[in-house]
Order: C-alpha cells, then sequence, then structure tokens
C-alpha cells in the first residue's frame, strides 16, 4: 500500500474547491465550510466501513482451546471475526464451525436439543457465536470435550490516518472509493456544507467499490 492519507486529502481538498485550484496541501483551506481534521476523520471512518464490508484484508491467528472452556477473547485489534474452526486434539482434523446465535441455539438450531442445556453439553463444537457476549469476546459451541485450536480470521482495525503521510490499509487500487466514501459523508453533513445530489452520487461510488470487491472474492 503506498498512497498516503495526504494524498487523499489534497483530493478531497481539490474536489470540494476549498484550495481554490489544483495544488491542494492539506491542511491549508480557504473557508471554514470544513476542517482539516473532519477530513482526517471521515477519511479513518470510511476506510474502516470499507474493510469491514467487504473482508478485503484478513488477519489470520489461532487461540489455545480448552476442554470445558466455551467463550475466549479475541485479540485487542479484532473489530468483526469473519471465519472460525476447531481442530481437535483426539482426530486433529479440522472443522469449519457455523456462526450462529443463542436464539438458534436455545430453539435447537445447528444440532442441539432445543434447550438451555446446549451450554454445558460437552462435545466436538460445530458453531460459533457471539450474541449476548461483552465486547471482544467469541464463544462456541458445543462446549469442548477436548483441548484443540481454535482457527480465527477476522477484519482488523485499519492503522489510523493522521494526515501526515501516513499509509492506507486498503491496497491502493481500491483507494478511489475511500475517496469517494469520504466525500459522501461531507457533503451529507448538515449545514452550509450540505449538498445531498453530490452526496447521493459519491455513496453510490463507494457502495459500487464494495461490491466490485465482493464480487472479486467471489461472494
Amino acid at each position: 500500500m503506498s498512497v498516503t492519507d495526504q494524498y487523499v486529502a489534497n483530493d478531497v481538498i481539490y474536489r470540494t474547491l476549498e484550495n481554490g485550484a489544483a495544488d491542494a496541501a492539506y491542511p491549508a483551506l480557504f473557508t471554514t465550510m470544513y476542517t482539516s481534521q473532519q477530513i482526517i476523520d471521515t477519511l479513518n471512518r470510511v476506510q474502516q466501513e470499507f474493510l469491514l464490508e467487504t473482508g478485503l484484508i484478513i488477519t489470520r491467528t489461532t487461540i489455545v482451546g480448552q476442554v470445558g472452556k466455551s467463550k475466549y477473547a479475541l485479540p485487542a485489534d479484532s473489530i468483526r471475526p469473519r471465519r472460525l474452526t476447531w481442530n481437535d486434539a483426539s482426530d486433529l482434523l479440522t472443522r469449519i464451525l457455523t456462526q450462529d446465535d443463542t436464539w438458534d441455539l436455545d430453539t435447537g438450531g445447528i444440532g442441539t436439543t432445543g434447550s438451555v442445556t446446549w451450554v454445558a453439553d460437552r462435545d466436538i463444537p460445530i458453531v460459533w457465536w457471539e450474541t449476548t457476549l461483552p465486547q471482544q469476546q467469541v464463544a462456541i459451541a458445543f462446549t469442548p470435550s477436548n483441548d484443540g485450536t481454535i482457527g480465527l480470521q477476522y477484519v482488523a482495525l485499519a492503522t489510523t490516518l493522521t494526515g501526515t503521510g501516513t499509509s492506507l490499509t486498503v491496497p491502493d487500487d481500491f483507494t478511489p472509493y475511500i475517496l469517494w466514501g469520504t466525500l459522501a459523508e461531507m457533503f451529507a453533513n448538515d449545514g452550509p456544507a450540505l449538498d445531498p445530489v453530490r452526496a447521493t452520487y459519491c455513496r453510490q461510488r463507494f457502495d459500487e467499490g464494495i461490491e466490485l470487491v465482493r464480487l472479486i472474492l467471489g461472494g
């Protein structure tokens, strides 16, 4: 990734006509309609949304699974689990866990008994869930009857952009969509900056980028 936050911020300034010419230089603005901090804050939000919605960048790690333990802490930089697997020490097979929720498990979904006793039942895990749990936690069901290893793929927090030349976490080919998403938010702000027509157009371009990534990734 070689495109920097300063490069995108300069493009935002130019396209909002805040510099009066094509030589925008963040953080210099010609009016008080926008602020330099607003541009960077919006860039950070949009980049994170793009990564969350697309799963374009996935981080892999493992968690030690323990017999009798169903709940586990997620990495500090995890903002959304995408895929969990279970490798049971008894047979060394790797199983892909299906995402579920506690309501479905309580009512007999995914092989459970339709009773809250599934929480205490021990067997080889078949699902993972996060409903009703605190942040940064994930749980598996059934509760493991053996030790094992949880394979985790998750969306991590993107690098914080500061406007000082930090590289975006999004690959270069998709950084134009971060620009469109940033402009969409800025044009949708209440007050003198409100421009619904341009906000709608820019949002469509941003959403187009999300769908493009999903098609490329096969989903």
